[in-house]
């Protein structure tokens, strides 16, 4: 008895390939308010991960640390990312995750910049470390702007795309942070760096500020004028007298 065997064909599977890609593109274009968090978000991530080939090259050259005060200043980092954690997340809730999101990111994207002026490695760790604390809360209200842009029934696919997007423009910040330095400067790098995160900072202002502008009561309805009372029914007529019974009829 002949048995066959059925082997997939490369094309059909190309094609339902192209088909899954084709259907999550369109998903992805009937959520505007993700697309443009993500576009927002992109500005921030080419920012920050533009002074990331930077700043250890800042240490070491601009300012002469040695291995030990790399050491000092990484700790430092670590224990201010766990501060900024705790503090940010109780923050958030009693004043408004809105609030800490522009607060977090215009200072984060000040830190470049204040570290291309520093030429002493105590502020150079001071400034480390602070960076570090809002850099947790940057993370924090990421996160949270991210999940009320996805739709919950394609949470994964969405998160994926998001992560994807992040990685790539870290691929690519990096090398024109590098670029830049060499043109210009690691100081002159930086201070672009800077510039990159405050347009990112002034876009989540104007998005924050849009729908605080969509979610105003609207104003109050004037009182409708009072009506005017209705004028008195006119008297029923009196109904005619009954008839005495017994009495002779005319």
């Amino acid at each position: 008895m002949a048995s066959t065997i059925n082997v997939p064909s490369p094309l059909a599977d190309q094609g339902r390939r192209f088909g899954r890609i084709a259907e999550m593109i369109a998903t992805v274009r009937l959520q505007p308010a993700f697309l443009r968090y993500s576009a927002r978000q992109l500005v921030f991530v080419v920012g920050s991960r533009f002074a990331v080939p930077l700043v250890p090259l800042y240490y070491i050259r601009e300012v002469g640390a040695t291995d030990a005060w790399i050491g000092i200043i990484a700790t430092g980092q670590s224990l201010a990312l766990l501060i900024g954690y705790y503090g940010w997340r109780k923050l958030a809730v009693a004043r408004g995750r809105s609030l800490v999101l522009l607060v977090t990111l215009i200072v984060g994207a000040l830190y470049p910049a204040a570290l291309s002026l520093a030429n002493n490695l105590v502020v150079v760790a001071v400034l480390t470390a602070v960076a570090a604390i809002f850099a947790a809360g940057i993370d924090l209200s990421l996160f949270d702007e991210l999940m009320k842009r996805i739709p919950r029934s394609h949470g994964v696919t969405f998160t994926s795309i998001d992560t994807t997007l992040v990685n790539a423009a870290g691929i690519v910040a990096p090398l024109l942070g590098a670029t830049i330095a060499v043109a210009f400067g690691i100081q002159t790098a930086l201070q672009v760096a800077s510039l990159i995160g405050l347009l990112a900072a002034v876009l989540f202002a104007l998005d924050v500020r849009s729908r605080a502008t969509r979610s105003e009561p609207a104003p109050p309805t004037p009182p409708a004028p009072p009506a005017l009372p209705a004028p008195p029914a006119p008297p029923a007529p009196a109904a005619p007298p009954a008839p005495i019974e017994g009495a002779p009829e005319d």
